[in-house]
């Protein structure tokens, strides 16, 4: 976990957004990753949410 740099987060409904900001903070905060969260439908209906990882190993 401590090598992620970004993470871009892909949400299919805002009203979404409050229930996860406390749980990816509880995942994420420890290494406070450079971060994205972007609004837009998804390529299945029962898809909530995408998270896509940018990890850099030196």
């Amino acid at each position: 976990m401590s090598d992620i740099v970004r993470v871009q987060y892909t949400v299919d409904d805002a009203s979404l957004v409050e229930a996860l900001v406390p749980v990816l903070g509880g995942a994420l905060g420890g290494i406070r990753p450079a971060a994205t969260m972007v609004i837009a439908g998804l390529i299945r209906p029962e898809m909530l949410v995408e998270i896509e990882v940018t990890a850099f190993k030196g």
